[in-house]
């Protein structure tokens, strides 16, 4: 998950723990070493707000802090089925809105045998 600038990336507390904040990214990442069939995972991540988003009393409208997340499935012969997101509104000054942008990719790989 990408962390906007006017946010804390190393104030970074998780729910469940493990997330690990890579400053240089500014990017939180996560494993999930296995999910169950119809197993759900739910991840948090909350920030401390700089003291210049502080003080000038939060997000201009035309600048909203945008928070990209990637889902990436490893595995051999299955795949990940539905990702969904729950976002809310912490308040008047930081609405929440979801958009989605889908992307499939592929890898395939080949070893020859010698």
């Amino acid at each position: 998950m990408g962390v906007p600038p006017g946010l804390k990336g190393e104030s970074l507390k998780c729910n469940p723990p493990g997330g690990v904040w890579n400053e240089s990214k500014r990017v939180v990442l996560w494993c999930v070493s296995e999910l169950g069939g119809g197993e759900k995972f739910q991840l948090q991540a909350i920030f401390e707000m700089s003291d210049d988003l502080i003080q000038t009393g939060g997000v201009d409208p035309s600048e909203r802090l945008e928070f990209p997340v990637m889902a990436r499935c490893q595995c051999a012969g299955a795949q990940l089925s539905d990702v969904a997101l729950d976002v809310s509104a912490v308040n008047d000054m930081f609405p929440a809105e979801v958009s989605k942008n889908v992307i499939r990719r592929f890898r395939v790989s080949h070893r020859e045998k010698k």
